[in-house]
């Protein structure tokens, strides 16, 4: 009898799982998610951490990324946005993404250099040292096959790549004109293999520190510059213990929005093409609205705080480019589709 019981019971449950959500019940949402359905009629709460500012580029782009999802979605989405670090460092926030922990946030570029060298194209030396170049080289076929290798090798999607601005170095006791002036100096670097190796063809030693212990590095001379950009530079105001910066334009220095792969896979087919509408308008901006106001913004407000900066003629230029034309090469030889994006580059003029 009491088996006869226990079996109605469980048939009991059974039927009213499957009255109250059918094949939807067992349906395991990742962690953080925060979605009170499935489909197209699902609602999310979704929390994007960066270490960026808000006076920088990409948190405007993120802005009107976020802002047409919402309005597309009906209000369906919603989003709380961390940045300035609240939620750890880039290495930090990329592996929250790829576990799960966080379903959409922003690292920049250089940080996947812990896992492949393919995104470290962005970083190559004097490849992309311009606005105009990069953003034709973000929207191009070369860099889209790329972003989907990288995203299916971390569990990942790559949904757009926006710019914190071009970098420049910044030193603490002399400005820098030629490699000569580099030869012996600590310079601070984020994580990246290619940019250990830059530093070095330029003469000087790379450092890696997490940018929030930089300022207190360079007022106790533990390093004696950093390259960086305008807005960062000033955004932390750093024009208080550095007092030369030299623009080269040496690289640029992408943030990268990405997705937990189970996430975005779990979005309905019209909710992912309404985040990838919103990733392109979010391109689109940075470069067209954002980027070059922020940078002359920043520069700007460097000057006013007493930084001298000097600004390389070409002929002063080509002695750096020539020193780590070299390394260009090297990773081109890495993987087929380096070559493919290289060569696509060097083709913008």
């Amino acid at each position: 009898m009491k088996k006869l019981l226990a079996f109605v019971l469980s048939l009991a449950m059974v039927l009213s799982l499957a009255a109250c959500g059918g094949a939807d019940a067992n349906v395991q949402l990742p962690a953080g998610s925060d979605a009170s359905s499935t489909g197209s009629d699902a609602e999310y709460n979704i929390s994007i951490a960066s270490t960026g500012l808000p006076t920088q580029a990409p948190y405007m782009a993120t802005t009107d990324f976020i802002s047409a999802i919402e309005a597309a979605g009906n209000g369906r989405f919603k989003f709380v946005v961390h940045d300035s670090s609240s939620l750890g460092t880039d290495e930090d926030i990329l592996k929250q993404v790829i576990d799960g922990t966080l379903q959409v946030s922003a690292v920049g570029g250089t940080t996947f250099s812990m896992y492949t060298p393919l995104l470290e194209v962005l970083s190559l030396p004097f490849l992309l040292t311009d606005y105009e170049k990069e953003y034709a080289a973000l929207t191009s076929d070369e860099y889209r096959a790329i972003c989907d290798a990288v995203g299916e090798q971390l569990g990942i999607k790559i949904l757009f790549t926006t710019e914190n601005g071009i970098r420049h170095f910044a030193t603490t006791k002399k400005p820098v004109t030629s490699m000569a002036d580099l030869a012996g100096l600590k310079i601070r670097i984020p994580t990246s293999d290619v940019l250990t190796e830059t530093i070095k063809a330029l003469g000087a030693n790379p450092v890696t520190i997490q940018y929030s212990e930089l300022y207190s590095a360079l007022q106790n001379n533990v390093v004696d510059g950093e390259e960086v950009n305008y807005s960062t530079l000033a955004g932390q105001m750093h024009y208080e213990v550095v007092s030369y910066l030299t623009e080269v334009g040496m690289y640029c220095f992408p943030g990268i929005m990405i997705a937990n792969l189970d996430f975005w896979n779990g979005l309905s087919a019209e909710d992912q093409q309404i985040f990838l509408d919103a990733s392109d308008l979010a391109v689109k901006n940075t470069f067209e609205k954002h980027i070059v106001g922020v940078d002359e913004e920043a520069r700007a407000k460097c000057e006013e705080n007493g930084m001298q900066i000097t600004v390389l003629d070409d002929a002063q230029l080509q002695e750096f480019k020539d020193a780590t034309a070299y390394i260009v090469d090297e990773y081109a030889a890495k993987d087929p589709l380096i070559a493919d994006f290289v060569e696509m580059a060097r083709n913008l003029g």
